[in-house]
This record gives structure tokens, sequence and C-alpha cells, in this order.
């Protein structure tokens, strides 16, 4: 199972390197993932190659690439993942791990089986639906690899704002949420944007409303 902020090993060049994920993507119609790249002491810019910085790697400090630096985010496939990084690193936030458990379903087992039973997909899920993907992950079954995701939905409440559909993010357990990649059509072709009002956007506040922006566009 792989969740956005893991860190990764993976191949590079016949090399293993570290990176952190930031996002899933379709590309060619396959998904692959977004990596945020990591630096050794060697591969640190001359100036950042500090008798400092060079004693804190021998005790295994790495650094993060900065995401406004050129060749910081890698795309690469699945495949060429090797393993999740165990090693212990130290991020200024932490995300607590009860809000990564939170993201998977109680019943994980019983979805699990759903997808192996429906992979045809079709019928209810032949219309368009929007959701956010909050993890990726293969299973193997029969000495086959298959992926699949997690994802919370978007329910339409056939209400507008603003000239925009108004919509409702369904994140208790009663949707199913794990399905197979294959019913993933298109991925960050649309834009939602948080329903806030007053303090609600602050950590802890129900309010679970979304604007689906029909006027965002992607500059050329």
């Amino acid at each position: 199972k792989y969740y956005l902020g893991d860190f990764v090993v993976y191949k590079e060049s016949a090399k293993n390197r570290i990176g952190r994920i930031l996002s899933i993507i379709q590309k060619d119609g396959y998904l692959n993932i977004n990596i945020q790249r990591i630096l050794i002491f060697e591969e640190l810019p001359r100036n950042l190659q500090s008798n400092s910085h060079k004693e804190r790697s021998i005790k295994g400090e790495i650094w993060m690439l900065d995401r406004n630096v050129d060749n910081a985010i890698k795309t690469i496939e699945l495949q060429i993942i090797i393993k999740h990084n165990y090693t212990k690193i130290l991020l200024k936030k932490r995300i607590p791990q009860r809000n990564i458990e939170n993201l998977i379903p109680p019943d994980f087992k019983e979805q699990l089986e759903l997808c192996y039973e429906d992979l045809g997909f079709n019928s209810e899920y032949d219309e368009v639906s929007f959701s956010i993907v909050h993890a990726l992950f293969r299973h193997k079954k029969d000495k086959h690899y298959l992926t699949f995701i997690i994802i919370d939905w978007f329910e339409s409440t056939n209400q507008t704002k603003l000239g925009c559909p108004l919509y409702r993010l369904e994140t208790t357990n009663c949707c199913q949420k794990i399905f197979p990649v294959s019913v993933v059509k298109a991925v960050n072709t649309v834009h939602f944007v948080h329903n806030c009002k007053d303090e609600e956007c602050i950590e802890g506040q129900p309010n679970d409303l979304y604007i689906r922006n029909l006027y965002f566009f992607k500059a050329i």
C-alpha cells in the first residue's frame, strides 16, 4: 500500500534512490507516481557541501529537494518502486498515524473481495463520478499483482453556488471506497474548492461541502 507522503525506494539508472510520494497521476492510460527527489550529501550543490552538512550526512541525514527546483519532481511507474523506506526519517510536521489509519475502510477485506468479483465494472459506474484518491496499493492474488485505489466520493447536492455545482465529500463508510485503477478515466482534470463558511476551514470543523470550479482553466 502506498500513501501520499510515503518515502519509498525506487530504481533510477541502476541505482536505488529514496523519494517521497507527492501525487498519483495518469500518464498514457496508466497510473504513475510523482516522486519528490531526496539528495545525499554528494549530490548537494557545492555551496551546501559544508563540513557541518558532511558531519550530519555521516549520521544519516538526507535532504529533500525543493519542489520549485528543476528536476525536483520525477514521474515514475509503479513497477520501479522497490519497497517502502523504513529508515527513520524526521519531518518538521508529521502526519498522525490515526489520520492514516482513518483512510482505510474498516471493511477493507470485504471491499477488496468485491473488487476481484467485479473487475468487469459496468452498470452504475459507467457514469462520470468525482472523487479524491487517498491511497494506491498493490495486492497479490494467484501469483499476479493487481493495483487498487482507496477513494472518497464527491456526492452531488443538486445545488449550485456562484453558478457552479455544489458537492458533498462522502467520508463515511456507507459507500464502496476500494476500486481497481481501471475505473479511473482521468486525473486532475477537474478542480474543487472547499466551500468555506466562517471558521469551518479550521481543522476539526465538520464542513464537507465543495464547489466544483467550472471556471478553472490551465494556462498554455
